[in-house]
């Protein structure tokens, strides 16, 4: 504001969001019902989502809630560990939530779209495609030839892994990979329409493999993840 900045566009989560269903996926305006995740990081997010959007920061804001962003370059990594997690063991115990993703090609135009044309005080969902966990795990099996075996972990089990998770949290005082958010939101079905952000931004998603396949292969060229042995797109028949 002080440097004169008139347009600000701010990157928020989904989990400032909703979970809907499969039939009737959450979207903008859905009330806000993700209590089994909530944690510090979503908090602070909805906080700043309403300092953009009312103005107060002296100058129009936008928000985007992306989905889980899928490609390569991504460093730590982030979002796209779990892809890395799931292909470097014969065996994923998965329970049966999911989420959206989205490619980062498509974030990054939602992004500059949002900036130019954006209505102000107004949140874009940008996802993709809905994606289950075990869906993914066998998604990246067809990549990676791991894992080789993919096993539910039943719902009931929700709260005793979330409690092991808290307890977890607390002996090593980390919020992190054993958070108890962490392990409830393996369990949530993150269903949420991306429309809104696909017709004002004219927004196209590609199919989920070929985001998987681009980010496992720049993981392997790029040194993190020597080990994996991926096959081509066109020996997968796509």
């Amino acid at each position: 504001a002080a440097a004169g900045v008139e347009r600000f566009v701010y990157t928020s989560t989904l989990h400032t969001v909703a979970a809907g269903s499969i039939d009737r996926p959450a979207d903008e305006e859905t009330p806000w019902n993700l209590h089994t995740v909530d944690s510090p990081y979503s908090r602070t997010k909805r906080d700043a989502e309403r300092i953009v959007m009312d103005g107060s920061a002296g100058m129009t804001g936008v928000v985007i809630c992306p989905g889980m962003v899928l490609w390569p370059r991504d460093l730590k990594p982030t979002s796209t560990r779990v892809l890395l997690l799931m292909a470097q063991n014969r065996l994923a115990v998965l329970p049966g939530g999911g989420i959206p993703i989205v490619d980062s090609e498509v974030i990054a135009l939602a992004h500059q779209r949002a900036l130019e044309s954006g209505e102000p005080g107004t949140r874009y969902a940008v996802v993709g495609p809905y994606l289950a966990y075990r869906e993914m795990a066998r998604l990246v099996a067809r990549i990676a030839g791991r894992p080789q075996l993919i096993t539910p972990c039943p719902d009931a089990l929700e709260r005793p892994v979330v409690a092991a998770a808290r307890l977890a949290e607390r002996l090593m005082r980390s919020d992190g990979d054993l958070s108890a958010a962490g392990a409830a939101g393996s369990f949530l079905r993150l269903h949420v329409s991306g429309r809104r952000a696909d017709e004002a931004f004219g927004l196209v998603h590609p199919p989920p493999i070929h985001s998987i396949h681009a980010t496992l292969d720049d993981a392997k060229r790029s040194g993190r993840a020597p080990w994996l042995r991926l096959r081509d797109l066109d020996a997968i028949g796509l």
